[in-house]
């Protein structure tokens, strides 16, 4: 495998016009998409062991301080506590952690329809 050849690949797909407006309404859908409270979305993630039950606390901690209630405040918030592992050492769990963020943004834990959560 020729790892350049690859590299250069990801680079053009991530430039292209049509990545770049997929990218795009990706971020105004964050933006625009308001949260009352993600704590359905939280208790999801850790009903389904991606989030502990501390990480759900603090993440919903940080949500409702800096006062951002759209999906991209969410986001930032899973980030932001994602840094604080970095922080500790725990960079397999900041890795895990920044990746969830990306996988919210993308739409990959939107909530299951008239499932409730259960731990």
């Amino acid at each position: 495998m020729n790892w350049r050849s690859e590299l250069s690949k990801v680079v053009d797909r991530s430039f292209s016009l049509e990545g770049l407006d997929r990218d795009i309404m990706r971020f105004r859908q964050t933006v625009q998409q308001i949260l009352i409270s993600p704590y359905e979305i939280l208790c999801n993630l850790v009903a389904q062991g991606i989030l502990t039950d501390d990480e759900q606390s603090a993440v919903q901690r940080e949500f409702d301080d800096v006062g951002d209630l759209t999906l991209y405040g969410l986001i930032n918030a899973v980030t932001r506590i994602a840094a604080e592992c970095r922080e500790s050492d725990e960079w397999k769990r900041w890795v895990d952690l920044e990746r969830l963020g990306g996988e919210i943004a993308r739409g990959d834990h939107q909530l299951p329809a008239m499932e409730p959560a259960y731990r």
